[in-house]
């Protein structure tokens, strides 16, 4: 029965007809388009609202009117009458309607005003349709009221309802309501015209329940019920029921006959009305416990015992809870399915303390059989035989509780008991056919829960069986209930009925066992008797239910990754979803430190609750190896939670069960992870020892002795190989072991392994044998598949599949027929045996014939002599030879113990008396190269003398060869040479000339001049002769000759070097031989000065004079030269750095390009200034290079254009080649500008620049040192990381800026990079060798320039334990970067100037970073931390108090294997929907890009910042997407302590920040990026390398 104590205070008061009341929907009915929906029919409706304030939707406000609007759709030809009630004289009501708009129709309805005055009243008839009408209308009504909130009652019907019979409510005129379930409120006020009576009359049906309350303010209030005057067959029973509510009172009415009742409500002034009624039901539309038993989803008929322990008999009719009224038993219902024609024992026992009812209902709710227990009675049975097969309801109850006849009195309390119920045929039908396991009742478990089954055992009834199929992993459990007598249960299987299965979990077997099924098979259940012997009389219901937690399977038991895979992930899975599972897991490896480390070990728990059945996944991390290893396995062990486990719940928990191998029977609880190597395995390559032809392998050995061969492994040591060595015989042992012992034998190299083997052979000696060689080879082979341990041989490169052994004959050195193959084909002495294989070369040199004397022939180039000495005489013998190739005979001898072949030398002339020398007329001396042991004969003939010719006995001039010689005489003259007592001479080809002048002629002295050391040449006047002048290629040469009064000068005979010319000076009229030598060598010239008689005008001859030039090669000043100069005497920046490049020509000319703020300026040099010898002995060749520049000087009309020469000065080294002192020389370069333009144009500046140059090696020409110095520039070669941080702080950009290297083997550079300002560099170069501290240092020169900006330095590359490094060095200072741009600065009042310290080095590709850093934590790191964010904060104009919360310097970042990675951004928000900071992941969204082939990370993030806004609001704003760049250094200088030792990678971000401009006119805003350090720092941790142990 509902309440309703708050009914009269919430009532609105109000006067009139009885309303009808429902709670208004919101916004209902303020609008055509919000108007109600009204069904009308041939029945009473009525609608009961509240008027509203009405909307008007053109201009979307309310207007204040009071309405309510509903819509109804009319059918044509069909009466309508609606009209009001509610209204008062104080609210009357109208009523309006008009047509749907766009609805085409001439019908209509006019309201009219109600009888009494104040509601009203609208009827539409049936004749008033026209023809043309639609089959149906809708209409808007709307009902109008002078005030919103105004309560009414709308009451419609098909028809007409007249208006003619008085007050509606009156007793001449009742109100019809209808009484349903759903509860109905009328609220009204007693008419005046009725004695304060109200009148209403309802149809009521018997069997059901109704009730009618009314309530009011007024004390007198009642409710008289009776049959109406017209007549009904209406018969009830009613009474009033106690209700706690004041002013209130409420009746209930149990009608035994259907008919209409008529209600009086007696009440003066306002009350409120309310009326129900409780409906029937069938049984299945109650609350029923379900005994209906299932075979699989079909529903069968009860065979065998159910039982409820927890019966509670109570009312059987509770309308409390149910709303219902019927005969059927609201509260212990069970539902059965009965089978035709078995009898049936339902029993309810424990009923002593009061009488109860047990009924059996059908489907329709007919009682089909019943009893009542007698007082004192404790069980009662009941029972039912049905005559069809059918669903039926079985009810109990407290008899005194029974208001089937509606006599209910609420004031009779039901007893406190609890019975038991139960319901089972009466005899167990599955006997005798479940006493076997062949007959045994199967168990079908599915997923609606236990299954039930009752049995008996009697008598010769022992046992009852049944079975099932048990899937492998689910539990089942079987409990005995009810039970009388003693049965006993057991569980047998899989697949048979005699191996009882191990209980889990429960292990009682006279309540309940457990087990859990090992695979899937067929299982047995039986219930016996607990003493067989002993029987009793037992009963029971077995109830079985399963649970399937399935079992834990992993995804893959065995799986191969390479260690580069950074890990390998695990998918854990279990089968079923049933209850709580849970399994540790753990790594088990064979691993103990950090050195052998190669995987993380790692344990925990997974764990499934109920009904989750989701795989998980274990991760086991991988440590790669840079090396590489044999396979390595780890495993991951599972094991179930035990039940032993303080927190396992065996109510809700499940012991995990693991597959079992079908064919192995193993459980199937561990995955093994073969973790290979990705480096490419190097089993190395097998070669001979200490050979230089490792691919063709040669050794010699003497007969009789024992040869060694030695392998060795080089290359590569990885996994175990073998080689077989076995002797194959070639020229020797043709006979079977005449020569050596033939032998075979296999070598063996473990892992890691890279010992020398040997291998001896013993060589024979042969008697009588002269065979100047015979060879054999040792064949090498590299053994496949296993050793006897089962590992797998690795296959070796062999660097020759065969050895080649020599056996020389010990009894000589040389055949002769080799050893002339070992002598010059052209000059120097030939020989031949007469014989072939009859002269031998003995050990000493000496040749010797066997096995007789013999024959010999020498061959050698005339003219000569040939001296030999046979064996076994005392003296030499002696041959001459003329000109010409002749040969020499030896004859019958038995050796040569040694001999000689001397040439005979031509002579040749000297100065003064070279060919063609003029000489003054008087004593002279003929001088010509002598040699020694050679004898000469002189011959001088003068030209006028007749009848005698050079060379008669005359004209032979004898030592000491002085000659007096006439004055303009013409000579020949020759020397013929010979050997003292020999046959031969050698007389020139073509005699020298020599002309005389008179004894005063004038002669061509040197004037002036000095050599290229810049030392005076000497002149010796009496010789007439300059020999000896020291000339190198490329220095600059002038020799004054002669003086002003030649008339000409002219080399008249030689050759001067190249390069040098004689030639008269333009200016002063001297004559000069001068010039830059190109070529080195010896050089002779005679030049002859003419001058002119000034007496006849007549030319006058001079003497000559002999000139001797010894060129130097250049060597290594020739070149190609690069370098850097810096000056701090610029008015602006981007000028303070210079560039250059210079180039050295092999004929000395010089040119230079110099780089200045973007413009380039070019000097040049025709060669070298001198050459100077330095302290240390070596030679440098001073160098000035000049650049003439036209500039203005002054301003407007007074400006002039004068011309301005700037210089470069530098020494460079000239040692005879290119060796290393030369590669590592850096000379110093001086630059004085006469005239620079300064920043703007306007002007010039005069600064000096100081700075080096390195030499070009990759351009040398000469392929043997080119080849040296690629090979130590190789050691280099290689790709570099290097961080730029800012070597003091300033108003510059703070981050990190980096450079990348590229250096090739022949020493080409590639640079690129980000400057920390974000600006681009790339660049090329070419890598120059230096030296520092005694060791080989590298240089590469980094330049970039524009008009205003500079950015530059020396890079030095020093080898430090064997890793190249980069570092600033002894060439200068920090790198420097200047920007004269003001707007690149905060302030922008100027631009920036700032030195970069280079840190870095060689950066390893092929190293595993994870490997690397195994135990290290990688996070991010902002050095400047908090002093940037403030900057940032102030910059941004946040209020005080707002602070970064979001930061991302300590966001860990991971390695795995090659990779970088950071946890995805997750915010956890709190209550007030605010971020969480410390509980959130990677608040501010780090992101990450590493290029593990370049070294370069990159990325971006977001600052979270927090404040209380000016509303007093806690705000979270973010600036995102925050841009970063670094890279990352694997090695650097360890002695620079510029990044902390942690720092792995170093970078800068970039802030755009908005920034107020005050040096124009006006402000001005303009964006700025602030840049700042980004690092990733790499801390050492300490990790534990050892599995857990199991249970840990």
């Amino acid at each position: 029965m509902k309440p309703f104590g708050r009914l009269l205070t919430q009532m609105p008061l109000f006067f009139g007809c009885l309303l009808f009341t429902f709670s208004a929907v919101a916004k209902t009915g303020d609008s055509p388009k919000n108007a109600k929906g009204l069904s009308v029919s041939s029945t009473l409706g009525a609608l009961s609202a509240v008027l509203v304030d009405e909307y008007d939707a053109d201009s979307k406000e309310n207007t204040g009117s009071a309405v309510y609007y509903f819509r109804v759709t009319l059918k044509k030809e069909q009466s309508y009458t609606f009209w009001t009630t509610g209204a008062t004289e104080n609210a009357t009501l109208g009523l309006d309607f008009n047509l749907k708009e766009g609805v085409d129709a001439w019908v209509g309805i006019s309201p009219e005003q109600a009888k009494d005055g104040y509601n009203a009243y609208a009827v539409l008839r049936d004749e008033e349709w026209d023809e043309d009408d639609p089959s149906s209308v809708t209409f808007y009504g709307c009902v109008s009221g002078d005030e919103i909130g105004q309560s009414f009652m709308l009451n419609y019907q098909q028809g007409v309802v007249e208006d003619d019979s008085g007050i509606l409510g009156s007793e001449g005129k009742p109100q019809r309501i209808s009484v349903t379930e759903k509860e109905m409120l009328l609220q009204g006020r007693g008419l005046e015209d009725t004695d304060s009576y109200c009148y209403q009359t309802a149809n009521l049906n018997a069997g059901e329940k109704y009730y009618f309350a009314v309530a009011s303010t007024n004390d007198s209030i009642g409710i008289t019920f009776s049959i109406p005057s017209e007549g009904s067959e209406l018969d009830f029973n009613y009474q009033e029921l106690p209700t706690t509510e004041e002013g209130t009172k409420l009746y209930e009415v149990v009608p035994t006959a259907s008919g209409s009742l008529l209600v009086t409500v007696d009440c003066e002034g306002a009350y409120a009305f309310r009326f129900w009624k409780l409906g029937a039901a069938k049984p299945a539309e109650h609350d029923f416990t379900d005994y209906v038993q299932k075979d699989g989803n079909r529903d069968v008929t009860l065979s065998e015992r159910v039982r409820d322990s927890t019966c509670m008999p109570l009312y059987r009719n509770n309308t409390d809870k149910t709303h219902k009224f019927d005969n059927v038993t609201d509260q212990a219902l069970y539902r059965f399915k009965l089978a035709r024609n078995i009898e049936y024992r339902f029993v309810v026992s424990g009923v002593a303390a009061t009488n109860v009812t047990l009924d059996v209902f059908n489907a329709h709710g007919a009682v089909v059989a019943t009893g009542t227990s007698a007082t004192g009675e404790e069980t009662l049975t009941v029972y039912y035989r049905p005559a069809q097969e059918a669903y039926y309801w079985v009810g109990v109850c407290q008899t005194h509780l029974d208001a089937a006849t509606g006599e209910l009195d609420k004031n009779i309390l039901p007893v406190d008991m609890v019975c038991e119920f139960s319901a089972m045929p009466v005899s167990d039908a599955f006997d005798p056919k479940d006493d076997t396991p062949s007959g045994a009742t199967r168990l079908n478990f599915g997923r609606t829960g236990a299954i039930e089954r009752g049995r008996t055992l009697c008598g010769s009834d022992t046992n009852d069986w049944f079975t099932f199929t048990g899937a492998e992993g689910s539990y089942y459990r079987f409990a005995l209930s009810g039970v009388e007598g003693a049965p006993r249960m057991a569980v047998f299987g899989p697949n048979n009925w005699t191996n009882a299965c191990a209980y889990v979990l429960e292990r009682d077997e006279a309540k309940a066992v457990q087990v859990c099924a090992a695979k899937r098979g067929t299982y047995y259940v039986r219930v016996a008797q607990a003493d067989a012997a002993n029987p009793v009389d037992s009963a029971y219901t077995l109830t079985a239910s399963m649970a399937t937690p399935g079992v834990v399977k992993l995804a893959k038991t065995a799986l191969t990754v390479k260690d580069s895979a950074g890990h390998a992930d695990i998918s854990v899975s279990r089968t079923g979803k049933d209850g709580r599972v849970r399994v540790a897991f753990r790594t088990e490896g064979a691993q103990s430190d950090r050195a052998d480390a190669y995987y993380y070990p790692t344990n925990g728990v997974l764990e499934w609750t109920d009904g989750d059945n989701k795989a998980k996944t274990v991760r086991v991390r991988l440590a790669p190896d840079a090396a590489w290893h044999d396979a390595r396995t780890v495993k991951l062990v599972l094991s179930a939670i035990p039940e032993d486990d303080e927190g396992f719940d065996p109510s809700k928990e499940y012991v995990a069960a693991f597959p079992v191998d079908a064919r192995t029977g193993a459980t199937l609880d561990t995955a093994t992870i073969t973790v290979t190597s990705a480096a490419k395995a190097a089993p190395g390559t097998v070669q001979l020892a200490d050979t230089d032809t490792p691919k063709r392998p040669v050794v010699d050995v003497e007969a009789g002795k024992t040869v060694t061969l030695t392998l060795e492994r080089m290359g590569g040591a990885d996994g175990l190989i073998a080689v077989t060595a076995t002797t194959a015989k070639g020229t020797a042992n043709k006979t079977a072991g005449l020569d050596y012992e033939e032998t075979a034998e296999t070598f063996t190299w473990k892992d890691g392994e890279t010992d020398p083997k040997t291998l001896t052979i013993r060589t024979k000696a042969v008697e009588g044998d002269h065979t100047a060689k015979k060879t054999f080879t040792v064949k090498l082979a590299a053994k496949t598949g296993k050793d006897a341990d089962g590992t797998a041989y690795a296959r070796p490169t062999l660097a020759a599949a065969s050895v080649t052994v020599n056996i020389l004959n010990e009894k000589f050195a040389s055949t002769m027929a080799d050893f002339a193959k070992t002598l010059p084909k052209n000059g120097g002495v030939a020989v031949k045996e007469g014989k072939a294989g009859t002269w031998f070369v003995a050990a000493d040199g000496s040749f010797f014939a066997s096995p007789a004397p013999a024959d010999l022939t020498f061959t050698l180039d005339g003219p000569g002599r040939f001296t030999y000495r046979a064996a076994g005489e005392a003296t030499n013998r002696v041959a001459y030879v003329a000109a010409g190739k002749k040969t020499v005979a030896v004859k019958g001898v038995a050796g040569i113990d040694a001999y000689t072949g001397e040439p005979l030398p031509a002579a040749a002339p000297l100065a003064p008396t070279w060919d063609k020398a003029v000489l003054r007329a008087g004593p002279a001396t003929l001088a010509f190269a002598q040699a020694a042991g050679v004898s000469y004969r002189v011959y001088l003939l003068n030209a006028a003398e007749r009848g005698v010719k050079l060379g008669d006995a005359a004209t032979e001039v004898p030592a000491p060869y002085a000659v007096e010689l006439a004055a303009d005489a013409k000579y020949t003259w020759r020397v013929d040479s010979y050997f003292e007592g020999g046959t031969v001479t050698n007389t020139p080809k073509k005699a020298w000339a020599l002309a005389t002048l008179g004894a005063d002629a004038p002669g061509t002295p040197v004037a002036d001049g000095t050599d290229a050391w810049g030392k005076p040449i000497a002149y010796d006047s009496a010789s007439a002769a300059a020999t000896n002048i020291a000339l190198r290629v490329g220095v600059k040469a002038e020799i004054a000759v002669a003086d002003d009064t030649a008339t000409a000068v002219k080399s008249v005979a030689g050759t001067l070097p190249t390069g040098l010319k004689v030639e008269q000076d333009r200016a002063s009229k001297a004559w000069f031989i001068r010039g830059v030598p190109t070529k080195a060598g010896a050089f002779e010239a005679l030049v002859q000065a003419t001058y002119r008689d000034e007496a006849t005008r007549k030319a006058v001859p001079g003497t000559t004079t002999a000139f001797g030039f010894d060129v130097a090669p250049l060597g290594a000043a020739a070149g190609t030269f690069n370098g850097l100069a810096a000056t701090s005497d610029t008015t602006n920046g981007a000028p303070r750095l210079a560039s250059i490049a210079l180039t050295a020509a092999a004929t000395g000319k010089l040119s230079a390009k110099v780089q200045i703020a973007g413009k380039s300026y070019t000097f040049a040099a025709a060669g070298y200034e001198y050459a100077q010898q330095e302290a240390d002995g070596s030679v440098r060749l001073r160098a000035e290079l000049e650049n003439v520049a036209k500039v203005k000087v002054g301003e407007g009309r007074e400006a002039v254009t004068a011309t301005v020469t700037n210089t470069l000065r530098c020494a460079l080294l000239a040692s005879a080649t290119n060796t290393a002192a030369v590669w590592r020389d850096e000379p110093q370069v001086d630059i004085a500008f006469a005239a620079l333009p300064d920043a703007k144009g306007a002007g010039y500046q005069e600064p000096w620049y100081e700075g080096r140059i390195v030499r070009d090696g990759a351009k040398i020409t000469d392929r043997t040192e080119l080849a040296a110095w690629q090979a130590e520039a190789a050691a280099f070669a290689g790709y570099y990381t290097v961080s730029l941080p800012v070597a003091a702080i300033t108003d510059a950009p703070r981050g990190s800026g980096y450079l990348t290297l590229t250096l090739d083997a022949k020493g080409k550079a590639k640079v690129a990079g980000l400057l920390a300002d974000g600006t681009k560099y790339t660049g090329s170069a070419t890598l120059s060798l230096a030296e520092e501290d005694g060791a080989t240092v590298a240089r590469v020169p980094v330049f970039a320039a524009k008009a205003t900006t500079a950015f530059g330095g020396w890079l030095t590359l020093r080898v430090v334990d064997g890793v190249p490094v980069v570092s600033a060095s002894l060439m200068g200072d920090d790198l420097l970067w200047v920007n004269d741009e003001p707007k690149a600065t905060r302030e922008g009042l100027e631009g920036f100037e700032t030195t970069l310290h280079p840190v870095g080095g060689w950066y390893d590709t092929v190293l595993n970073l994870q490997r690397a850093y195994l135990e290290s934590d990688l996070s991010v790191s902002l050095p400047e931390g908090d002093e940037a964010l403030e900057e940032i904060r102030e910059l941004m104009a946040l209020p005080e108090g707002y602070a970064f919360k979001a930061r991302p310097d300590g966001t860990p970042v991971t390695l795995n294997g090659d990779k970088m990675e950071v946890e995805k951004q997750k915010f956890v928000t709190g209550k007030d929907r605010l971020k969480v900071w410390e509980a959130s992941v990677n608040a501010a969204n780090v992101k990450i890009t590493f290029n593990r082939k370049t070294g370069l990370v990159n990325g971006s993030f977001d600052l979270w910042y927090e404040g209380v806004n000016a509303r007093g609001v806690k705000e979270q704003k973010s600036v995102s997407g925050l841009k970063h760049n670094g890279v990352v250094l694997l090695a650097r200088d360890p002695d620079d302590g510029t990044l902390d030792p942690d720092v792995l990678s170093s970078g800068f971000f970039l802030a755009p920040l908005k920034v107020t401009d005050t040096t124009g006119a006006r402000p001005t805003t303009r964006t700025w990026n602030a840049s700042y350090r980004f690092d990733i720092n790499a801390v050492w941790s300490e990790r534990n390398w050892q599995d857990a142990s199991a249970g840990e």
